[in-house]
């Protein structure tokens, strides 16, 4: 599982319910969050996940995904 809290405090958010992410990287303004993202399990089914967020902290979709 993959959580987020707000800097200024507050409940933190699920950001992702899976076991197959990895190696989450936060954008230098803090404004998105990088994963490696393994579907197969393998390092052929390899993509990253970019996450933007809002101003309160919440994930706002889509999730780019790239491969």
């Amino acid at each position: 599982q993959l959580w987020v809290r707000p800097v200024a405090g507050g409940s933190p958010t699920l950001l992702l319910d899976s076991t197959q992410v990895r190696g989450p990287v936060w954008s230098p303004g803090g404004e998105m969050i990088a994963v490696v993202h393994e579907p197969g399990g393998g390092n052929e089914s390899r993509e990253v996940w970019v996450i933007p967020f809002s101003e309160d902290g919440a994930p706002v979709e889509p999730i780019e995904r790239i491969e």
